[in-house]
């Protein structure tokens, strides 16, 4: 019989292909809002990976950090009352 493990990222993008994937791995997700966005902000993005390699790398064995794009998270985003923050501040989430 073959087992496949599910492997995920250090550091990955939380979005509706990868949502089932997080949520099986039962552990707690550090999600962490932004502007994602690839292509035309890669620097954008290669800053925030950045820092949080530092925190992944320190809890990979008990959280998952994602980063998830806060348009294509905007229900989830208002069930978590985001318009009582600033709308420049990145928005992190841990559940």
């Amino acid at each position: 019989m073959l087992c496949f493990v599910l492997s995920l990222p250090l550091i990955g993008e939380f979005n509706s292909t990868t949502a089932d994937r997080y949520r099986k791995a039962d552990k707690p997700i550090l999600k962490v809002y932004l502007q994602v966005d690839w292509g035309v902000n890669f620097r954008h993005m290669q800053y925030y990976i950045n820092r949080l390699r530092d925190v992944a790398n320190k809890n990979k064995d008990a959280l998952l950090v994602v980063v998830a794009d806060v348009d294509k998270n905007a229900n989830e985003m208002e069930a978590l009352n985001r318009e009582s923050f600033i709308h420049s501040l990145h928005f992190i989430y841990f559940c």
